[in-house]
Formats: structure tokens, C-alpha cells, sequence
């Protein structure tokens, strides 16, 4: 029996110290690339929400993408559709959750979901600083995962988001076979 425990002991060690030895690449995790893209959401266009928006309205959103370091350069265009969650007319704020499906000319789609809270006042309806989750892609980023964020922007030339957003693609998967 003393043999027999013996043989085992130094056969799960032996084992252990195979498996040890293995070459890191057996587990490695794909190689990942990070990309920011800045862009201008410039809204365009928009449902009217009337006076009163109440929860499970969805309004939609629409217009071009800028390059942020060179705004009269388009860069492809950007749709949302949001559904109120909540919303309390004395304080002028509402919430919603969004999807966002920005295309990039050329390149292919960024899909992104968030929850927002908006601000309610004459300009209409806009959100404040937000955080978004981009939840895949097409074409060039159909790999794509990461964040976003957006801020709410008012000029002359109307209403705009600055929006930047961090990507993280699988080099492998768009490697081609």
C-alpha cells in the first residue's frame, strides 16, 4: 500500500511539474488593438417629443459624424432610439435607454447602449455627460467592444455631442484566413 501511494504522489508531481512547463503561448490571450475614435454627433433631425414626454415614449434621433479635430470632415452618420424609463416634469429630467448605431463611411457600424439622463429645456431635449457601452459592430468593427462617453455641446450651428470612443478589437478575428 506504501509503494502504491508512493508510485502516486510521485506520478501527480510529475504531472504537475509537466504541466508547469508548458510554453506560455499554449494560454496566452489573443493580442487586442485600442482605437479612439473623436467624433461631433451633429443632430439633425429628431422625433418631436410634444410637451410632456411620459416613461415608455421611445423618440428617435439622427444626424452626421464629424471629425472632432477637423469638424467639416464627415465622417459617416449616427442613429438613436431612446424609450423613456422615467421622467419628472417639475424637475425637468428625464431618463432613457438608448441604442445607438453610429456608421463609420467606408468602415462599417459601432453599436452602443447606454442608460441616460436628460435635461429637459427650450433648446429640447439633450443628455448630459454619459457613458456608453459599445456592444459590437460591423465590417471593421465587428470585433469591437469598449466605451464610449458623450457631452451635450450648444453653438450657433445647433445641437451637438462630443463623443469619444474606445475600442478594443480582436487582431486575430480580422486577420484575414
Amino acid at each position: 500500500m506504501r509503494n502504491r501511494i508512493a508510485h502516486f504522489t510521485s506520478g501527480a508531481v510529475a504531472a504537475v511539474l509537466a504541466l508547469s512547463a508548458l510554453p506560455a503561448a499554449s494560454v496566452r490571450q489573443p493580442p487586442a488593438d485600442e482605437v479612439v475614435l473623436k467624433l461631433i454627433a451633429k443632430r439633425e433631425s429628431s422625433m418631436n417629443l410634444g410637451a410632456i414626454p411620459t416613461t415608455i415614449l421611445t423618440f428617435v434621433v439622427a444626424g452626421s459624424l464629424l471629425d472632432a479635430a477637423d469638424p467639416s470632415k464627415k465622417m459617416g452618420t449616427g442613429k438613436t432610439v431612446c424609450t423613456f424609463t422615467d421622467f419628472s416634469p417639475l424637475e425637468f429630467k428625464a431618463s432613457a435607454d438608448c441604442r445607438s448605431v453610429y456608421t463609420i463611411d467606408g468602415k462599417g457600424e459601432i453599436h452602443m447602449s447606454s442608460s441616460r439622463d436628460y435635461t429637459l429645456d427650450p433648446v429640447g431635449i439633450h443628455y448630459n455627460e454619459t457613458r456608453l457601452a459599445v456592444t459590437g459592430g460591423t465590417g471593421d468593427y465587428r470585433t469591437a467592444r469598449g466605451d464610449a462617453s458623450g457631452t451635450f455641446r450648444k453653438s450657433a450651428e445647433g445641437i451637438s455631442y462630443a463623443v469619444d470612443i474606445r475600442l478594443t478589437t480582436d487582431a486575430q478575428a480580422d486577420a484575414p484566413s
